[in-house]
C-alpha cells in the first residue's frame, strides 16, 4: 500500500516539456506531410501546428515548484499504518 505513495516519485529521469513538444511536433509534421496531398491544406495545418506549439511554451514568470522529499512523506506513512492496524485490531 505504501508503494503507491512512492510511485510518482520513483522516476529518476526528468522529462523536458520542450523536448516532448518538439517530438510531438515532428511526429505530427511527418503525419501531415504523408497524409495530406493538397499543398494549401498542408501549409495551413503546418501553420496551425506551429501556433499550437508556440502557445504551449510556458511563461518565464512562473514560480518554480519545490519538490517534496521522501522523508516528508514518512510521518504520513507511519500514521496510515498505525490507523490501519488500529482499525483492524478493533474490528477483528
Amino acid at each position: 500500500m505504501t508503494a503507491l505513495l512512492f510511485a510518482p516519485w520513483s522516476s529518476k529521469s526528468d522529462y523536458s516539456r520542450d523536448a516532448i513538444n518538439q517530438a510531438l511536433y515532428h511526429d505530427r509534421l511527418r503525419e501531415i506531410h504523408s497524409d495530406i496531398a493538397n499543398e494549401s491544406e498542408r501549409s495551413q495545418l503546418v501553420e496551425d501546428l506551429q501556433h499550437t506549439l508556440l502557445q504551449d511554451i510556458p511563461g518565464s514568470t512562473g514560480v518554480p515548484q519545490r519538490l517534496l522529499s521522501r522523508w516528508v512523506l514518512l510521518p504520513g506513512i507511519v500514521l496510515l499504518a498505525a490507523v490501519s492496524l488500529s482499525v483492524f485490531w478493533h474490528t477483528a
